[in-house]
């Protein structure tokens, strides 16, 4: 379908949610505040016309999710995502974490701010990586333990942040933290954050952390966001 077919407006409706992957309509209307109601709803129902995004209920609003199609029109990303993820639930609130964030630094003025969603991030850990490995049996649904769910870039000074909302393993929580303290050593990131869900959660996290000298910041969810609203 060619781009003329959509205006500017509402094709910068498809592009921030295929950014997402999978986002409310609240939170849509939130992350695009330049951009009308009524535009964003045409846009909307452009989008399902053409079969490049998809929706359902969510909790008494809508939950908009990109499809293969609307990806594929967008290019950036490979694939769309499905309705029915498992971690539906944590996609979202990682989105409401970093809408706060940003509007939070918005507040404070910084000189720079720039971020990178988990589809952002796993692009371009993709686009990094030789055909023989992303051929690799499951090696694209691993990479999604090794990534964090956002990258924050301050004043160019860039930040990993974890959304943490269940307990993981010992052996998942070790693999995952060594390769933040790598990344840390190696300069790759300046701080990373855990957003935890409770304080058992932090403190299983912390303790792994404090064995292998990571040097996490954590921060309890309930802080920075009610996770009941989202």
């Amino acid at each position: 379908m060619p781009l003329s077919v959509f205006s500017n407006k509402r094709y910068d409706v498809i592009k921030a949610i295929d950014r997402f992957g999978a986002i409310t309509s609240l939170q849509l209307e939130r992350y695009l505040k330049e951009v009308s109601r009524t535009t964003i709803y045409r846009a909307r129902l452009q989008g399902n016309e053409f079969g490049y995004i998809h929706e359902r209920n969510y909790g008494g609003r809508s939950l908009i999710a990109i499809t293969d199609a609307g990806a594929q029109f967008i290019g950036k990303n490979h694939k769309g995502e499905s309705l029915l993820n498992d971690d539906m639930y944590h996609r979202i609130i990682s989105n409401e974490v970093l809408f706060t964030f940003l509007e939070d630094y918005q507040n404070k003025g910084v000189d720079y701010l720039d971020y990178k969603t988990e589809r952002d991030i796993m692009r371009d850990v993709q686009l990094s990586m030789s055909l023989k490995e992303l051929n690799k049996p499951n090696r694209i649904k691993n990479l999604m333990n090794e990534i964090p769910d956002i990258i924050l870039n301050v004043n160019h000074k860039k930040i990993a942040i974890e959304v943490e909302l269940s307990p993981k393993s010992n052996n998942r929580l070790k693999r995952k933290l060594k390769l933040y303290k790598n990344s840390l050593d190696k300069g790759v990131y300046d701080s990373v954050v855990y957003i935890c869900g409770n304080h058992y959660i932090q403190k299983s996290v912390e303790k792994m952390s404090d064995y292998l000298k990571v040097g996490l910041k954590f921060i309890m969810l309930e802080d920075i966001i009610d996770s009941e609203e989202v």
